[in-house]
């Protein structure tokens, strides 16, 4: 004769009070009493092995679901970056045209009317051109009198100058920017070197004697 299965904690009504294992984990192996006496104890304990090896898959999957949900998404915003840079690189060859244009004096331009609206026109749009990549991020290197850095500098030559100390950015060809805090073109630049140090005289040098025709000895008669 088999015995009426005691009721489990999870089957309980909703709204019914909660039992004294409320508190108990929520993996609670089965008993005999779950199946009755007809199922032997190896079988119980293999469907629960069985139970805890399924719920470990379950487990797994939904992590490999976040991560890979995560992974996604991590990708989706490099893309966007990448994107981005790209864009933003070919803008700063327009920059650089402007840069150029607007270091032009008024001397420089065909004198007559209207160049100075011209030139004041070039002037506005470049700045407003600069205003809206740096809203985007983009932002300025400042590298002239900065100490050579590789990561932010590319170095076309060595000058030699005692104006900037060795080793520091001595004139800039071409500027750098940053996107967002990272590098997006660095800065093409001079690096200072120093002059090379006179060469010291020799106080004891022996010098050559006058020439007697140049500096005739007073009182000698020259034939």
């Amino acid at each position: 004769m088999t015995t009426e299965s005691e009721p489990r904690p999870e089957d309980a009504a909703p709204g019914e009070p909660d039992s004294p294992n409320a508190d108990a984990p929520a993996f609670i192996p089965y008993t005999r009493t779950d199946f009755g006496d007809d199922l032997p104890p190896s079988d119980i304990n293999e469907i629960d092995r069985e139970r805890v090896q399924f719920l470990e898959m379950a487990q797994r999957a939904q992590a490999n679901l976040e991560n890979y949900k995560r992974r996604a998404e991590q990708e989706k915003s490099e893309i966007r970056r990448s994107a981005n840079a790209a864009l933003m690189r070919d803008l700063l060859a327009v920059l650089d045209d402007f840069d150029r244009a607007a270091a032009m004096t008024p001397d420089a331009i065909p004198q007559g009317e209207g160049a100075q609206g011209w030139l004041d026109g070039v002037r506005l749009v470049h700045r407003n051109f600069a205003r809206i990549l740096e809203a985007h991020g983009v932002a300025k290197i400042d590298a002239l009198g900065k100490p050579f850095d590789p990561r932010e500098h590319e170095a076309a030559l060595h000058q030699e100058t005692s104006d900037y100390e060795e080793g520091a950015v001595s004139q800039v060809f071409r500027d750098g920017y940053t996107l967002n805090g990272g590098l997006l073109r660095a800065a093409q630049v001079a690096v200072a070197k120093a002059p090379p140090a006179p060469e010291p005289t020799d106080a004891h040098e022996p010098t050559e004697p006058p020439d007697d025709d140049q500096n005739p000895i007073p009182g000698a008669q020259l034939n």
